[in-house]
């Protein structure tokens, strides 16, 4: 699939223009922007595409095994409900159902545990006694993040029970893609 590529040149704010017109703009354009690039995804990802992009996405974000800890099972966290919606798709791709997936959410504990654990789960679409005991970050969310207390639900650590090999296999499907990359 060819993509285009939007190229905007930054413009200089008008005179006279408000802030609330300014944001206005600024917003519709960004729909604009979004909707044009979101139709250039097909509707229905071939399995191949659903690959690569999981496999780029866990090594992005997922466990990866070091030298000094070389058994390491498949896991990730993170905070954006369709990173995890995309990371569940792929492993049931390879082939692993939520039989052997453990789920555990992370949240400082000045947030809000059941609402983030009634979140997670229904992101997943499992029942919230399914979740493993939810982990409470001890030291204070920095102030520089804006996120509103309103919105934050946390993170999910999604685990693959029984995946060190897994894990090695990943490495080697990275590889391998790395090198398809540079023979390019």
């Amino acid at each position: 699939m060819k993509l285009g590529y939007l190229i905007s040149p930054t413009a200089s704010r008008p005179a006279g223009r408000t802030p609330p017109a300014i944001r206005s703009s600024r917003q519709a354009k960004e729909r604009r922007i979004i909707g044009e690039a979101r139709s250039q995804i097909p509707a229905a990802l071939a399995e191949s595409e659903l690959f690569v992009t999981g496999l780029a996405l866990y090594w992005a974000e997922g466990a990866k095994a070091k030298e000094w800890m070389p058994s390491v099972t498949v896991s990730l966290i993170n905070s954006d409900p369709d990173v995890i919606r995309v990371f569940v798709a792929w492993l049931a791709l390879l082939g692993i159902g939520l039989e052997r997936l453990s789920f555990r959410v992370a949240i400082h504990e000045t947030g809000d545990v059941d609402r983030a654990e009634v979140f997670w789960a229904e992101v997943i679409g499992i029942e919230r006694s399914d979740l493993l005991r939810t982990t409470l970050k001890r030291h204070e969310r920095r102030p520089s993040r804006r996120l509103p207390t309103e919105f934050y639900v946390g993170c999910l650590n999604v685990r693959v029970r029984k995946s060190t090999d897994l894990n090695r296999q990943i490495a080697g499907w990275w590889q391998g893609l790395v090198a398809a990359v540079a023979s390019l």
